[in-house]
């Protein structure tokens, strides 16, 4: 896991209602407690639009094929970079270790 520099929580982009869950060194983090689709991939898309971010991040429990094929839609239509994750890539699910406090904390 790469260490980011600046990062920021519930980022508020222009005038629109909602936020970027976080917003680490230019790249944009939407988190789905559930399978995400591709509405939730627009959303994430959304927030790139306005806030002029080029790739972004949407991590959660699995994805639907609506959602990958609106990523591919995107990238090819609007040259934005969406990677999909799963909740189980990150250390989010329990508390952080002491070793992990001490890293990123």
């Amino acid at each position: 896991m790469i260490k980011k520099n600046k990062v920021e929580k519930e980022y508020a982009v222009g005038g629109i209602d909602g936020h970027i869950d976080i917003l680490a060194d230019q790249e944009v983090w939407e988190i789905k407690t559930s399978q995400a689709n591709a509405l939730d991939i627009y959303q994430l898309f959304m927030y790139m639009d306005v806030g002029n971010f080029d790739k972004g991040y949407l991590v959660a429990q699995d994805f639907s094929g609506g959602a990958k094929f609106a990523i591919d839609f995107i990238k090819h239509k609007h040259n934005k970079e969406i990677i999909l994750a799963k909740h189980t890539d990150f250390p989010i699910t329990d508390p952080p270790t002491d070793q992990e406090r001490s890293d990123y904390y």
